[in-house]
């Protein structure tokens, strides 16, 4: 038997391995980073709505700050982009003012490949003066090519939402 060299140019994000106890290596851990603070773009809100129907990606540039067997986008999306189903948490917390001024109420939901997911909905209460900030801990199983994103629907009406600061990371 020869000796057993280390493996070149081969890094534990790489889609094609998955290190497992290989010391000093570290081991392969699938997952996605992303934030942004002191946002003040406005997500645009064309229509109200209470079942998900009009829900918009929140308006937002993104900055990726770890991805591994994930791309990111600054619009904030993440797509697998393993070879292999990947079962595990998303959470979101994120921070949102009515452009308008007004209270309105609002509904944040993971989405998964375009469709808000229902049952992830939190809503809240906003205005313009304050943010208010939730959180949606989640639960998802990814098929190769799957993305998630961000969405956000006005439940009161056409008023703008600014979502302040955000944080997506699936692990």
């Amino acid at each position: 038997l020869g000796a057993m060299t280390d493996l070149e140019n081969i890094a534990t994000t790489d889609i094609r391995w998955n290190f497992r106890g290989n010391s000093p290596t570290q081991d392969t851990q699938p997952d996605a980073l992303a934030s942004f603070h002191s946002n003040a773009t406005e997500t645009i809100i064309a229509a109200s709505s209470s079942d998900g129907s009009n829900a918009v990606v929140i308006a937002g540039t993104w900055v990726e700050v770890q991805v591994s067997h994930f791309t990111s986008t600054v619009g904030g999306r993440f797509t697998y982009i393993g070879e292999r189903v990947l079962k595990g948490p998303v959470d979101v917390s994120v921070g949102l003012i009515s452009s308008g001024g007004g209270s309105i109420v609002v509904e944040v939901y993971v989405a998964v490949n375009g469709v808000p997911i229902i049952d992830s909905g939190i809503d809240v209460s906003i205005s313009g003066s304050t943010a208010a900030n939730l959180s949606i801990p989640w639960q998802l199983t990814f098929q190769p090519g799957d993305y998630v994103e961000v969405v956000v629907e006005n439940q009161t009406n056409t008023t703008n939402i600014i979502a302040d600061h955000a944080v997506l990371r699936v692990l």
